[in-house]
C-alpha cells in the first residue's frame, strides 16, 4: 500500500458500505501498539454537540464514546485532544464550521491532536463517507491509505433488510457507494480492496497482510480485537459488546431476492466485489 510518511498524517481509511464489517476491522486495526482508531471521524460534530437532535438506531443507540463516557464532551481523551488541536490551530472549532473547505482544517488540527497524545504512527478513520473520503484526499497534511471493504451484495441486502425491507434501495446503495469509493479509492497514496468474507473466516492471514502494506511491524493483539480501552466514534454496538469472529453469510433468500440478483445483481457483484485472496 505504499509506505508511511514521517512527517504527514498517515491516515488509514476503512471505505465502503454500512454493514459491511468496518467496525470489526477498526477494532482489529487500533489494537496494534503503533495506530489509534478514531472510529467514524466524520461523525466528529455530531458525537460532540449535545444540542444537536440526536435519533436514536441500532447502529448508534447514544452518543457516547466506545470507552463509556456519554458524549465525546465528557471523554477525558477527546477534551485533551481538542485543547491540543486549539494549541495546533487557534480557530479549531469543528462544532460551526459548515464549509467543507474550511471544516478540513478543524479536522487535520485534531487528528494531529490525536496522533500527539497517542504516538501513534497510522491513524484510522472508519467513515466510510464519500463526501468525507473525498474531503479528506485533498488534505495537504494527510496521506491517505483506503481499505475498500466490500461485503457480498447478497449479504449486504440480508444485513440491510434486517432494518429496512427495501430490497431496490439496498442494491441502489451497495452499487452507487462501492462504485463511488472505488473512483476515489484510486487516488489515494494506496488503495487496498478487501473482501468482508476474507476478513471474517481468515483473518490472521488478512492483517498479516495488512500489516505488510502499511508498514506495520506483525502483532498478534488483532485476535484480542475487543481488548483495551478505546475512544472510538460510532460504530456499531459491537464496540461495546464485542463476540468471537463467526463468519455467517446473511442472505436476503426470496423469490424477489434471487430473481433481482439473477437478472441484474450478479453483474455488479462480479464488477465490484473484491475477490477473495485466502479461502
Amino acid at each position: 500500500m505504499g509506505r508511511m510518511s514521517e512527517s504527514l498524517i498517515n491516515l488509514v481509511m476503512i471505505a465502503g458500505c454500512n454493514y459491511s464489517g468496518s467496525t470489526l476491522l477498526e477494532m482489529m486495526l487500533s489494537r496494534h501498539s503503533e495506530a489509534f482508531g478514531a472510529g467514524e471521524f466524520a461523525r466528529f460534530r455530531l458525537f460532540l454537540d449535545e444540542t444537536e437532535p440526536w435519533t436514536p438506531t441500532p447502529e448508534h443507540p447514544e452518543r457516547s464514546c466506545a470507552c463509556g463516557a456519554a458524549s465525546l464532551l465528557r471523554c477525558a481523551f477527546w477534551s485533551r485532544a481538542m485543547e491540543r488541536a486549539r494549541e495546533l490551530y487557534p480557530h479549531f472549532n469543528p462544532n460551526f464550521e459548515r464549509d467543507p473547505r474550511r471544516l478540513m482544517r478543524h479536522e487535520e488540527a485534531l487528528l494531529k491532536a490525536c496522533q500527539s497524545l497517542t504516538g501513534a504512527r497510522v491513524l484510522i478513520d472508519s467513515s466510510k463517507n464519500p463526501d468525507h473520503l473525498r474531503r479528506c484526499l485533498g488534505s495537504s497534511a494527510a496521506r491517505v491509505h483506503v481499505i475498500h471493504l466490500t461485503k457480498d451484495l447478497r449479504e449486504y441486502s440480508g444485513s440491510f433488510q434486517r432494518r429496512n425491507p427495501n430490497r431496490l434501495l439496498a442494491y441502489g446503495t451497495w452499487i452507487r457507494r462501492n462504485a463511488r469509493t472505488e473512483r476515489l479509492g484510486r487516488r489515494a497514496a494506496s488503495y487496498f480492496p478487501l473482501s468482508y468474507a476474507d476478513l471474517a473466516s481468515n483473518p490472521q492471514a488478512v492483517m498479516t497482510e495488512l500489516y505488510a502494506r502499511l508498514d506495520l511491524p506483525y502483532e498478534d493483539s488483532f485476535l484480542r480485537y475487543w481488548e483495551g480501552e478505546r475512544h472510538s466514534i460510532g460504530g456499531n454496538r459491537m464496540r461495546r459488546a464485542p463476540q468471537p469472529i463467526q463468519y455467517r453469510p446473511t442472505r436476503a433468500g426470496g423469490l424477489a431476492d434471487r430473481a433481482l440478483y439473477g437478472t441484474v445483481g450478479w453483474a455488479f457483484n462480479r464488477r465490484l466485489l473484491p475477490p477473495r485472496r485466502h479461502v
